[in-house]
């Protein structure tokens, strides 16, 4: 058999999760663009013990469904701690 048919994820698989990313979604999405200019905030409310979701619930949301941010707020995030 081909061995690469063992990697591709099923179609069952791929269909689930476009389906949660697409129950994540709302009318009116924050732009990876938008989320930079809060995400130091964001990570800095965190840090201080705050909750962000509930003051920047726009930003928390983007971050849900968006890997390349999810991956800056962590990075970030990781900067931040260490310097503490």
């Amino acid at each position: 058999m081909n061995a690469s048919r063992n990697h591709r994820p099923h179609a069952q698989e791929v269909w689930q999760k476009l389906l949660h990313v697409l129950t994540l979604t709302r009318e009116r999405e924050l732009t990876c663009t938008e989320v930079e200019d809060f995400i130091d905030y964001y990570v800095e409310l965190e840090l201080a013990g705050e909750n962000p979701q509930k003051i920047l619930p726009e930003v928390a949301q983007h971050l849900r469904i968006c890997p390349e941010c999810q991956e800056e707020h962590e990075a970030l995030r990781n900067i931040l701690e260490t310097d503490l």
